[in-house]
């Protein structure tokens, strides 16, 4: 319990710092994960911790979470993932398991979206990067995120926090998979 209240705690002030450069106290924040995630977020409390910092500041942070993508797409949340909905054009705003960016952006001034902890299992470069492949890579990762970035910045009145993938304990890997 300790682990997510220090995560929540980093999740609030990261969303409130960087809320407070551009927007006013009023901002509508998603937060886009799968597993591990609802764990922070659940158990963590931090739809508590954004009630009590509105209560006590006097903003309206309005804070809501989603398992995405989901359902119909497959349920991975990698970095491809991402890239294959937002740039690749995969998604279908009448889903909200696979909703575009530009309807997420309308809708929500904060934008967070945190990867599944498998994804940190990067396998070693083949040598031919590339950002349409699923394949764990450290370079088709640069490629996805370098795409998303500039997608993103299609969106200049949001904001957008990107939780990246944290490695496996040490015990959960091998020196292969640690990229």
């Amino acid at each position: 319990m300790r682990n997510f209240k220090w995560f929540t705690f980093c999740l609030g002030m990261t969303v409130l710092l960087l809320s407070s450069q551009a927007f006013a106290d009023n901002e509508r924040i998603l937060f886009l994960h799968h597993s591990t995630g609802a764990g922070v977020y659940g158990g963590g409390d931090v739809p508590g911790w954004i009630e009590d910092y509105n209560r006590t500041s006097g903003a309206n942070y309005i804070i809501s979470e989603r398992s995405y993508p989901n359902s119909p797409y497959p349920w991975s949340n990698y970095p491809y993932d991402y890239w294959n909905l937002w740039v690749n054009g995969a998604c279908n705003s009448s889903q909200t398991g696979i909703e575009c960016l530009s309807t997420l952006t309308q809708n929500y001034e904060v934008i967070i979206f945190k990867h599944c902890f498998p994804g940190a299992a990067i396998q070693a470069d083949s040598g031919a990067p590339a950002a349409n492949t699923a394949d764990q890579e450290l370079q088709n990762y640069r490629l996805q995120y370098r795409a998303l970035r500039d997608v993103m910045d299609g969106y200049p009145h949001n904001i957008f926090i990107v939780w990246t993938l944290a490695p496996l304990h040490r015990l959960a890997t091998n020196a292969g998979d640690a990229g």
